[in-house]
């Protein structure tokens, strides 16, 4: 059974921390800087309590810095070198698999876009909804992205012949 590490939370000065120098990431400091900007400073930044070295979150403990913030609350962890390294690891893989299912971030873009702050403090602009959206409309069925689809004959998407990129060959349907 997974184990919960000995931890304490509290606020500290943001000086007292700082990054892991084993830390392969590079984040969109400005991104994060905007959306604490926008929505305040939330959650905590992982520190390793024996060393001060931040294990996950110091891109956010960067732009807290860059927005001018003193204090951040930090949670403080104890454990030995190897599980600092895979704590720290993990925290940038693990964000780096995440998949986004495309239509309901846009729908969620959508009804942001409307709002009168729009998109500011998500990480996303216009831009990026805009290719969002084109992108659905390319995929086969999407009239829009509500949901109902057309439903596609996989018939009506082959061609009478198909040619092979490599030899020329050409394959020819038997219909």
């Amino acid at each position: 059974m997974p184990k919960i590490i000995n931890r304490t939370e509290e606020t500290v000065h943001i000086g007292n921390i700082e990054p892991h120098p084993a830390n392969p990431n590079d984040g969109d400091v400005a991104a994060i800087a905007e959306s604490i900007r926008q929505n305040g400073f939330y959650g905590r930044v992982v520190v390793r309590d024996s060393t001060g070295k931040i294990l996950a979150g110091e891109h956010r403990w960067r732009a807290a810095q860059e927005v001018g913030l003193t204090e951040i609350p930090i949670e403080r962890v104890k454990c030995d070198d190897e599980t600092a390294m895979r704590i720290l690891l993990a925290d940038n893989r693990t964000a780096e698999k995440a998949e986004r299912e495309p239509e309901p971030l846009a729908d969620l873009l959508q009804e942001l876009e409307q709002t009168d702050d729009g998109l500011t403090g998500t990480g996303y602009m216009g831009d990026d909804l805009d290719e969002l959206l084109d992108d659905l409309e390319r995929l086969p069925g999407h009239d829009d992205f509500s949901g109902e689809n057309e439903e596609i004959d996989p018939d009506d998407l082959m061609e009478d012949e198909i040619e092979c990129p490599r030899c020329g060959f050409e394959f020819e349907d038997d219909e």
